[in-house]
């Protein structure tokens, strides 16, 4: 009973952290130019792909214009 009751406490601080981490991206974001933020979106897009698409990668950054 008890370890079901930490598993839930430490599962609901996990969701509501990644929520907060969600906001502030949206919240920075929003504060760059429109170019700038078509851009960020898109590498982050491409990042999630190479991520889903070869599991033993695991990106840090993506360079558009390398």
């Amino acid at each position: 009973m008890k370890t079901s009751f930490f598993f839930a406490t430490a599962l609901s601080a996990f969701t509501a952290g990644e929520v907060l981490a969600e906001q502030s991206q949206e919240q920075v974001m929003l504060k760059l130019t429109p170019e700038t933020r078509l851009e960020q979106r898109c590498n982050a897009r491409a990042m999630g792909t190479v991520d889903r698409e070869h599991k033993n990668f695991r990106t840090d950054e993506l360079v558009a214009y390398a």
